[in-house]
């Protein structure tokens, strides 16, 4: 019997694996996948896939079916190098391929002919190389194709004009040559091939005209532009709207410039126009007066708790139900705004039975209100005084308490992640709930912490959803407005189900989304407007739908736009001018009217409108330089108009303001140093903040200036750097390269950049204050630092720069790493600040300068010697500066003792040897340190002083030692080089140092080198 049973559940065993295994016991799919890895460098780890897995579908950048089949491979924007393996034909089922904007190179795999189902195939902006497979027109149902901006080669197949299902091609930006096939696409790109393009007809580089069969080299192709009467008119029209529209926009600028800075305290509730910002889920929205009523004009009786963002009240609304309204501090001030828009939107997201849930809130020009529940029991610490005080003592009541609040923590650790709520678990499970789903596939799990391992879910290196793709699912139900929480979406493919309802407006609130695709659905209602507001977006289908109303104006101000497919839905009115290459627009009967179907399909140039109705008449011709002079004159008239009132309004304010002016950088300057969000500040705001630079508020100096404490209108403290010679061409080089860089360097360790300010005379940066300093004037101050904190500050401090080295794009090298330079925030975590002296680093080249800048005693000695600065260079820094938390002692001020003798790296590498480390340790720390924890710390100091920077680790090497990860086998390693090596090359730092350190004076102060070497 037990025999039977046996060869029954092996019978079951090998009949499950059939299906998925080869005959050598591998999954087709995980060879395939695993083949495509390893051809593949991955800088970030993002294909953190294992070999010994049978179900790839749990895998980053891979999507599944609901049969567990890989239907997508997505990887786009990770940084990729190497090769795409021909092993990509074996993933039979793909319909999606997103590899874009990566550095892949090699020639295109013959064997992406072999996906017969695939339906997107984006390979853009690479390094690929060759000719086009011809096998590619062997995909039927592929319809979207993008190799656009690699270097391939060659002629274009004339196999491709036979893919019926194609819609969008772009093989633009490479070096293609010979005729152009006559392609069946609805809109296709070759621009960029400059010997295909040799007829200079850019128009026949667009894929916007008719092609012919072929273009052969040489063929000239002339054409006599129609003009009439009423184009005349139009050209008329058109140049003096253009004029009247700058002389609008002009003042209606000055305007809000003016309300904006003579505010008075009007209570107004918010307009329209700031409704969508503040206005989430099914929150309330109270009159402000509503909520003066209700709490008898904010009476003090009514006060029931104070906090630090303000003062809340009990209120009884019109309809008799108790509230608790919480009045926010400063709530006209900027700072009040982005503490009540945080506060409404973390609150607003965070549903759960042990959660306070926001009820509702009021939002006026100087008002900000949360309004809440009443809780009638109060709080746990006045419910504390009565069990404990006015009670008698009841266990039982305090073990309800300690439940309550256990069960809390319990039941919110798996929905919450360490900066609070996840936004993103909450957001999905709202989409999935919103839809329904006949075969599971999106089994997601609404108590889980990590939705990266979720199917039809891509995430990228850093954890964050940047992919949702759920394609021909059967999926029906509605969209949830909630995908606008998912911030961080780059990609949306929801095509070919048969979902309905009307397009969330919260879709605009995706301010990285690049491609979406919700074609082949059954959506109605209108286009939400709020599409326009994403500034990335480049493809857009919504093709086959019930979508009504007319087509949203904005939307022809979308620069990035490529590609737009509203075509088969019932829109009617005029069509906007799209900017995007093309646009299709074919099946909209009520549009269409005029019967040209030219013009739905976008391969010819649309007029401003195209009202209902509207018939063309043949009109005379005319020569085209009436049109142009028409043109010319009337945006003369709109010119002269916006200069007369320009020169007015400058008039008006210079009488105004007849004072000494610090203007701002002019507009042609503006775009190249207005980064982000970084807050852009006049100069008079700046001295009123640090009384006119006044010397009492100098808190540093540094080799670009004088950092000043500072306190804003809104009373916020911040740290104004002020930098040298801010109108010599080199201090505005130093200002943008400084702006450029910090600003696109965003890390928990790094100093964050909060704005700057620029004008004809002065450059400043504005940073947060940190209230605890440098970790330089910390070591010297009182208390001293704990051994744990400086544990802390060490590793806060690898971190930051392993992200600069490794993870930040493009790379930079700090190249004066030293304590004074790592700041420390209210926690004493550390934070890496002060980039003026970075060098951005090219991907190819590791040397990037020679001209030595920074701090003697921190320099590498082969940056000393040569100027030939790298990562490597910062590492060393880093050495020392662990050094200088071990002892207390400032690098350039060690030798002031009489046991002290030379630099103190020869000073610490002999102590070390002789094995008396207690003597290294600062004097303030006593006894209250670890031995073993200091022994490793110096270990890691060392390896990172290394005389050969090749012998010296990377950044993320050094913080997983820090972190207590492969610190003995890098230690055994470099001792048993030192011994091969021997002491013939040691080198001692003193001898270099010896010219410096005889001079007294560089013993107070650390010396700032610049300049060639």
């Amino acid at each position: 019997m037990k025999l039977h049973i046996v060869l029954w559940c092996l019978a079951l065993l090998f009949t499950s694996t059939s299906a998925l295994l080869s005959p050598k016991g591998v999954n087709f799919e995980v060879q395939a996948l695993m083949n495509i890895k390893n051809d593949l460098e991955d800088p970030h780890s993002v294909l953190n896939w294992d070999a010994d897995a049978v179900d790839p579908c749990s895998w980053t950048m891979v999507t599944c079916s609901s049969d567990k089949l890989v239907i997508g491979l997505g990887s786009p924007s990770q940084n990729l190098s190497g090769y795409l393996s021909p092993s990509i034909g074996n993933l039979t089922n793909l319909q999606t391929v997103l590899l874009q904007n990566n550095r892949i190179l090699g020639p295109l795999p013959f064997e992406l002919g072999r996906l017969p189902k695939l339906q997107t195939l984006d390979l853009s902006n690479n390094m690929f190389t060759g000719e086009i497979p011809s096998s590619l027109a062997n995909i039927k149902s592929l319809q979207y194709l993008r190799l656009n901006n690699n270097s391939l080669t060659g002629p274009i197949p004339e196999a491709l004009a036979n893919m019926t299902q194609l819609t969008f091609l772009d093989l633009s930006y490479n070096n293609l040559s010979g005729p152009v096939p006559k392609f069946l696409a609805k809109t296709f790109n070759i621009m960029g091939n400059s010997i295909i393009c040799a007829t200079g007809t850019e128009k026949d580089c667009n894929g916007t005209a008719a092609m012919p069969m072929s273009l052969p080299l040489g063929t000239q192709q002339k054409s006599q532009p129609s003009v009439t009467p009423k184009t005349n008119k139009m050209a008329l029209a058109f140049g003096t709207s253009i004029g009247c529209f700058c002389l609008l926009f002009f003042g209606f600028g000055f305007v809000f410039w003016y309300r904006r800075r003579y505010n008075q305290q009007v209570f107004f509730d918010i307009n329209e126009q700031y409704r969508e910002e503040v206005c989430m889920g099914n929150l309330r929205r109270f009159q402000f007066r509503e909520l003066q009523v209700a709490t008898s004009n904010f009476a003090s009786k009514h006060i029931i708790g104070k906090g630090g963002f303000g003062i809340v009240y009990k209120g009884i609304l019109s309809d008799g139900t108790v509230v608790a309204v919480k009045r926010l501090k400063d709530g006209n001030a900027v700072g009040g705004e982005i503490q009540f828009q945080t506060e409404v939107e973390m609150i607003s997201l965070a549903v759960h039975r042990n959660l306070l849930r926001l009820y509702g809130f009021c939002m006026t020009s100087s008002e900000r209100l949360l309004v809440y529940p009443y809780m009638s029991n109060g709080s746990v610490a006045s419910r504390l005084k009565v069990l404990f005080v006015i009670q008698p003592f009841d266990p039982m009541k305090l073990h309800i308490v300690l439940l309550c609040l256990a069960l809390l923590f319990t039941s919110t650790s798996a929905l919450l992640s360490p900066k609070g709520v996840n936004f993103e678990v909450q957001a999905l499970m709202n989409i999935k709930n919103g839809l329904e789903d006949p075969h599971s596939v999106l089994n997601w799990d609404a108590d889980a912490v990590d939705p990266c391992s979720w199917t039809m879910v891509t995430c990228s290196s850093d954890k964050l959803v940047i992919g949702l793709g759920s394609p021909s699912q059967n999926l029906s139900g509605y969209l949830s407005p909630s995908i606008g929480n998912l911030t961080n979406l780059q990609t949306v493919l929801l095509q070919n189900n048969r979902i309905l309802g009307p397009l969330p407006f919260e879709l605009g609130r995706l301010p990285k989304l690049q491609t979406l695709d919700l074609s082949n659905n059954m959506f109605t209602g209108e286009i939400p407007s709020s599409l326009a507001n994403i500034k990335s977006l480049q493809y857009l289908r919504l093709n086959n739908n019930s979508l009504t109303g007319p087509i949203p104006e904005a939307l022809a101000n979308m620069t990035q736009l490529t590609f737009l497919d509203l075509s088969y839905n019932n829109l009617s009115g005029p069509v906007p001018k799209f900017l995007a290459k093309t646009f299709n627009i074919m099946g909209n009967s009520i549009i269409c009217a005029t019967g040209t179907e030219k013009d739905c399909n976008g391969t010819a140039a649309m007029p401003m409108s195209l009202p209902l109705g509207t018939q063309q008449k043949s009109q005379p011709s005319v020569t085209p330089k009436t049109n142009k002079m028409a043109l010319a004159f009337g945006t003369s008239i709109g010119c002269f108009c916006l200069l007369f009132f320009g020169f007015g309004f400058v008039f008006w304010y210079r009488r105004r303001y007849n004072q000494q002016v610090f203007f701002d950088i002019n507009e042609q300057y503006r775009e190249e140093v207005c980064m982000g969000n970084l807050r852009r500040f006049q100069f008079r705001e700046l001295q009123v903040a640090t009384s006119n630079f006044a010397s009492k508020h100098i808190i540093g100096k540094g080799g670009f200036g004088i950092v000043y404490k500072g306190i804003l209108s809104d009373g916020t403290v911040v740290a104004v750097k002020r930098l040298k010679d801010g109108n010599a061409v080199g201090g505005e080089i130093q200002f943008q390269t400084e702006v450029e860089m910090i600003s696109l360097a965003v890390h928990r360790n790094l100093l964050r950049l909060y704005g700057f300010c620029m004008t004809s005379s002065e450059r400043l940066l504005v940073y947060p204050y940190m209230s605890n300093g440098s970790v330089a004037s910390r070591l010297k101050a009182k208390p001293a630092l704990d051994w744990g904190t400086r544990k802390r500050i060490a590793l806060g401090a690898a971190r930051g720069l392993l992200y600069l080295h490794e993870q930040c794009d493009p790379k930079i090298i700090h190249r004066d790493v030293k304590a004074a330079n790592i700041l420390l925030d209210d926690y004493c975590e550390a934070v890496v600040g002060d980039f003026g002296l970075a060098k951005l680093l090219d991907h190819h080249d590791s040397h990037v300068t020679t001209a030595v800048r920074g701090t003697v005693g921190h320099i590498a000695p082969e940056y000393l010697s040569t100027g030939q600065s790298s990562e490597k260079t910062d590492v060393y820094g880093f050495g020392i500066l662990l050094l200088e938390l071990i002892t207390g002692q400032r690098a350039l001020e060690f030798g002031k003792s009489a046991n002290q003798k030379g630099a103190m790296l020869d000073w610490v590498k002999t102590i070390h040897r002789e094995n008396k480390l207690d003597m290294l340790v600062d004097k303030d720390l006593k006894t209250n340190y670890d031995m073993i924890e200091l022994e490793e710390m110096v270990q890691v100091a060392l390896l990172c002083t290394q005389y050969q920077p090749n012998q010296r680790p990377k950044m993320s090497e050094v913080a997983r030692m820090l972190e207590g990860d492969g610190l003995a086998e890098k230690w055994e390693a470099s001792q048993r080089a030192d011994s091969n090596r021997g002491r013939a090359n040691e080198f001692s730092s003193s001898e270099h140092y010896s010219d410096l350190m005889d001079d007294s004076s560089l013993l107070g102060q650390a010396m700032e080198l610049s300049g060639p070497r």
